[in-house]
C-alpha cells in the first residue's frame, strides 16, 4: 500500500472484520468459566473500579516499541521477498497477536519474527486461527447439525476440540509460570495478568480463561481497524499526505528524528491521525454487530420491556452510516468531520459512536488501542510514503480481500 517509489501502489479490500457473535461463540467454546469471557457476574471477580485497565502507559513498556519496530521490519522484509507486494493485513494481525500477548501476560509468540515464532507460540497462534475459523463456520451450519457433530466428535467439531486443547494447555502454562514467579518473589509485572493476580486469589481455571479472553479481545480488533484504515486511505491520498505532514510537524516541535520511536506526548498531539482512525472505525467498526444477553428483566429508555434471557443486538456498522447522526455524507471517508475549526479533535457521544461501547461497559482498552494504532500507522507511513491506488475489488465470493502493499 505504501511505496518508496513514484510508481502507483495498490490495495485490495481487507477481510471482513471480527463480529461479536464470532468472538462470543469462540469464547464460549474455549471457556470453562463463562464469566471470565462473557462479562457475566462472578462472585470472585473484583469490582470494576479495581479491575486492571489497559492504559496508554502500557504502550510505553519496553516490549511495545520492539513490537512496532518489528512490524516495520516485517513490512520491509516481505517487500523484498515478495516482489514488492506485501499482505499488510497479515503483518498487522501478526503484530496485534504479538502485542496483546506481551501486554496481557508478558509472552512474546514471535509471529513477526523472520524465522517465525517460538514452537509453542506458533502452535498457540495457529490453533487460535483454526479454532476461530471453525467457530465462525457454525454460523453457516444448522445448529442441530453442528451440535450433533460436537456430541459425536465428528469432522470440524472433533478438530475444534483438538485446537482448544492446545489453547488451554498454553494458557495453563502461562498461569503456572506466573504463579511460580509470584511464589519466588519475581512476580508483580506490569502485564495485565500479573495485575489481576495481585488483586486476589483466583482459580487456575479462571485465570486460564482470562488469558484466552485477552487474546480474543485484543488481536482481531486493532488489526481489523488498521487494515480498513489503510484501505480507506488508498482512496484518499490527500489524507495520507496530511497525516505525514502532521507527523513531521510533531517531530519538529519535539526535536525528535524521523524513524525514532514516538513518545506518548507526540502521539497524543496527532489530532488528525486520531480523527482519521475514528472515521475509519465509524465506517468499518472492528465489531460490526454487538449482542447482549439480558441478565435480569429491564426497561429500555424508550419504554421497551426486555425480559430476562432476551438477546439484544445493535449494529455499530449501521449506526456509523445513518444520515440522522452523520449527515448526508455519512458514506464518505472524511476525517475532517471529527475536527473543530482549529483542528482539535472533537469526540462524539458513545451513544452515537458505539465502537467502544458506553457507560459501565465502556471498553477498558480504548486509550491503549488508540495509542497503539497511532504508533503503528505513524511509523509505517513515515517510513513508506508514496502513491496510492486500488487493485481488485469486492468480487462476489472472493476470499482474496486482504490489503496489499506494493512499492515498485
Amino acid at each position: 500500500m505504501w511505496s518508496t517509489s513514484s510508481r502507483p501502489t495498490s490495495a485490495t479490500t481487507p477481510r471482513a472484520p471480527a463480529t461479536s457473535p464470532r468472538s462470543r461463540t469462540c469464547s464460549a467454546a474455549a471457556s470453562s468459566t463463562p464469566t471470565a469471557t462473557t462479562g457475566g457476574r462472578s462472585a470472585s471477580w473484583p469490582a470494576r473500579g479495581s479491575t486492571p485497565r489497559p492504559s496508554a502507559r502500557s504502550c510505553s513498556t519496553p516490549s511495545a516499541p520492539k513490537s512496532r519496530t518489528a512490524c516495520c521490519r516485517s513490512c520491509r522484509r516481505r517487500r523484498r521477498a515478495e516482489s514488492a507486494v506485501v499482505d499488510l493485513q497479515d503483518v498487522l494481525e501478526r503484530f496485534a497477536f504479538d502485542n496483546v500477548c506481551k501486554v496481557a501476560f508478558d509472552v512474546d509468540p514471535g509471529r513477526l519474527s523472520s524465522r517465525g515464532g517460538s514452537g509453542e507460540g506458533d502452535a498457540f497462534a495457529c490453533s487460535y486461527e483454526a479454532a476461530t475459523a471453525i467457530v465462525v463456520g457454525r454460523f453457516k451450519t444448522p445448529r442441530l447439525l453442528w451440535s450433533l457433530r460436537r456430541l459425536l466428535g465428528l469432522g470440524r467439531e472433533r478438530a475444534l476440540k483438538r485446537e482448544l486443547a492446545v489453547l488451554k494447555d498454553f494458557a495453563a502454562k502461562v498461569v503456572n509460570e506466573k504463579r511460580r514467579d509470584h511464589a519466588i518473589g519475581t512476580g508483580g509485572g506490569r502485564d495485565l495478568l500479573s495485575m489481576v493476580m495481585a488483586e486476589g486469589d483466583f482459580s487456575d481455571e479462571f485465570l486460564r480463561d482470562l488469558v484466552l479472553n485477552y487474546v480474543l479481545a485484543g488481536r482481531d480488533t486493532t488489526s481489523s481497524a488498521m487494515s480498513w484504515f489503510f484501505w480507506l486511505v488508498s482512496s484518499r491520498p490527500e489524507v495520507g499526505r496530511r497525516i505525514v505532514g502532521e507527523t513531521e510537524s510533531v517531530r519538529a516541535r519535539h526535536g525528535s528524528s524521523a524513524g525514532s520511536m514516538f513518545t506518548l506526548e507526540e502521539l497524543r498531539e496527532m489530532s488528525y491521525l486520531h480523527a482519521a482512525l475514528s472515521e475509519a472505525m465509524r465506517l468499518y467498526p472492528p465489531v460490526a454487530l454487538e449482542t447482549r444477553d439480558c441478565a435480569e428483566g429491564d426497561v429500555l429508555p424508550d419504554g421497551t420491556e426486555v425480559g430476562k434471557g432476551v438477546i439484544v443486538m445493535h449494529s455499530p456498522y449501521a449506526m456509523g452510516r445513518m444520515e440522522s447522526i452523520w449527515g448526508e455524507d455519512c458514506g464518505e471517508f472524511r476525517p475532517e468531520r471529527w475536527l473543530d475549526p482549529d483542528g482539535v479533535f472533537q469526540p462524539r457521544s458513545p451513544y452515537e459512536y458505539p465502537v467502544f461501547h458506553g457507560g459501565p461497559r465502556m471498553c477498558l482498552g480504548k486509550d491503549m488501542a488508540y495509542i497503539q494504532m497511532k504508533a503503528v500507522v505513524a511509523s509505517v507511513m513515515e517510513r513508506f510514503v508514496g502513491m496510492w491506488s486500488r487493485r481488485g475489488g469486492r468480487g462476489r465470493g472472493s476470499r482474496s480481500r486482504s490489503s496489499a502493499w506494493c512499492s515498485g
